[in-house]
């Protein structure tokens, strides 16, 4: 955080502030819990050092049962600004005739990432043995969590941005496995994705698009 003055401000944090609803505030971060905390995303074994993600959505979920939850990471493209493809450099960077930069489609797909929770404050990466890397790419945005089938187990649910959307359906054997969905494609980017249970037995997923 950066004070008045432009320069860092040793200590500083984000401020909660209660409405006292006479037209004041008063400062309620201390007493919140949310003053400014040592940053473990390196113990936590979360600590990503390669290329620049887009991540994009996120979700906890304890997809196996063991009282931990698990981390989903979603991401958007696998964007490299060194490599971006130039205005009418290939048929996605077109529209109607028009030269415009790339975007989602023209850019490489990002990867979805599983992390699951030791149960000693850090996390393993497990998206290749988990089977989350055999899904078909798609560029993914909100992710929820929810027990689709009611066997019990949670699943997994992707929307994603002009490519199909992505189900993971839990094998109840610490790995899920990427079914067919209904094809949902949309080439909008403002997604939200609603989850409503409409019986014991059924789910319905909702991807509601802000234009």
């Amino acid at each position: 955080m950066r004070n008045p003055d432009g320069g860092s401000s040793a200590g500083a944090t984000n401020r909660l502030y209660k409405n006292n609803r006479d037209g004041t505030f008063t400062d309620v971060t201390e007493k919140a819990g949310l003053v400014r905390t040592a940053d473990v995303t390196r113990q936590a074994g979360l600590l990503y050092t390669g290329n620049t993600r887009w991540g994009s959505g996120c979700t906890f979920v304890d997809y196996n049962r063991d009282g931990h939850l698990d981390l989903f990471v979603a991401n958007y493209v696998d964007l490299n600004l060194h490599k971006l493809p130039k205005p009418g450099e290939n048929p996605y960077c077109n529209f109607k005739g028009v030269p415009v930069n790339c975007g989602p489609r023209g850019l490489p797909m990002g990867r979805n990432y599983l992390y699951r929770n030791q149960g000693d404050g850090t996390f393993q990466e497990v998206t290749v043995a988990n089977g989350i890397s055999k899904a078909t790419s798609t560029y993914a945005m909100t992710a929820v969590a929810a027990d689709f089938d009611s066997d019990g187990w949670t699943d997994l649910y992707v929307a994603s941005d002009s490519t199909p959307s992505l189900l993971f359906r839990n094998q109840r054997n610490g790995t899920l496995i990427g079914i067919d969905t209904t094809k949902v494609e949309i080439s909008e980017a403002n997604i939200i994705l609603q989850v409503s249970r409409l019986s014991q037995e059924r789910f319905r997923c909702r991807i509601i698009v802000i234009s």
